[in-house]
């Protein structure tokens, strides 16, 4: 069993709001632990939905939305149940930094996670091996944080199952972003999406802002998006938005069959990127350039595209 503890009781009808409590032992906490805030609010028969958050501490979207979530629903709200995790890995969170100064780790590369590991690979197993056999769907929610540069849109990735696809297809266009991918990239099968995929679970990631920064259209899109894939999925009353209502062309659909579409610096230095994200570019074209801050005599390094189609990242 995971050394994980709460009071949470996710059978029980209402809305509870507690803390998983993970074991960190430390020079000034000797029986110390991490408290990772967690609300399940359950209004009676009907589908579970997991909502994440906060797994890279630089992303706030999903975070500040979900909190909304906690807040403002009741259980006379819901149909069915919701788990709410909006700090998932909330040391990362509380030092706004995409790794956990914990044990230095990505939890989005920890799964399915280790009871006997550092904090990070203990929260990843409890999620995949405690909170997924109840659930339905997955919904998580990052953004490109302080690393990266991305329009918004809403990863997934191609189950073996093509019924598990298709349900986090109709996920992933609730969102309404203007793209969806189906997307694996590096240590994709470490990922939450691979996690949920392994139980046969619709998983859709959101991928909405960008730069460390809470914008209020960023915002507005994760909480209105968050909202219609519930109604999609019967939690919420009402009837999802649909793209056509709204005068919205058909989500672009983009694919990652390589490996070679991510491109790689091949060398240190300062990163002059040449093309915005949603760029179409071409294989053999100049990504950009790196700069050699050491020698300021050196021409910089042009890195090139190797697949031609749709910038999603920069």
């Amino acid at each position: 069993m995971p050394p994980v503890l709460s009071d949470v009781d996710y059978d029980a009808l209402g809305k509870q709001v507690s803390v998983l409590r993970v074991p960190y032992t430390r020079d000034s906490a000797g029986l110390g632990s991490v408290a990772i805030p967690i609300a399940v609010i359950r209004g009676g028969p009907g589908p579970t939905a997991l909502l994440t958050a906060g797994t890279h501490g630089d992303e706030y979207e999903g975070q500040v939305a979900l909190l909304k979530l906690v807040r403002e629903l009741e259980p006379e709200d819901v149909h069915g149940r919701l788990i709410i995790l909006p700090a998932l890995n909330h040391p990362a969170v509380a030092a706004g930094r995409r790794l956990s100064p914990v044990d230095g780790l990505d939890l989005n590369r920890c799964y399915p996670g280790d009871p006997d590991g550092t904090v990070t690979p203990v929260i990843a197993h409890y999620v995949e091996h405690v909170v997924f056999p109840m659930c339905d769907a997955v919904l998580d929610h990052h953004s490109a944080g302080y690393s990266m540069r991305a329009r918004p849109f809403v990863a997934i990735h191609d189950a073996p199952d093509r019924t598990v696809t298709d349900r986090a297809l109709a996920l992933a266009d609730a969102y309404l972003t203007d793209t969806v991918a189906i997307w694996r990239g590096v240590d994709a099968g470490k990922n939450q999406l691979a996690a949920a995929e392994r139980h046969g679970l619709a998983a859709a990631c959101a991928e909405i802002g960008e730069g460390g920064r809470l914008s209020p259209a960023t915002l507005e899109a994760t909480e209105s998006g968050v909202r219609n894939a519930l109604r999609l999925l019967g939690i919420l009353e009402g009837r999802p938005a649909r793209r056509e209502e709204r005068g919205l062309a058909p989500a672009r659909l983009l694919h990652t069959p390589s490996a070679d579409c991510d491109v790689y610096a091949p060398m240190a230095g300062i990163y002059e990127a040449f093309h915005e994200p949603s760029a179409l570019v071409e294989a053999g074209q100049a990504a950009g350039a790196i700069h050699d801050i050491e020698d300021p005599t050196r021409q910089p390094a042009i890195v090139e595209f190797r697949y031609s189609g749709y910038l999603l990242l920069s």
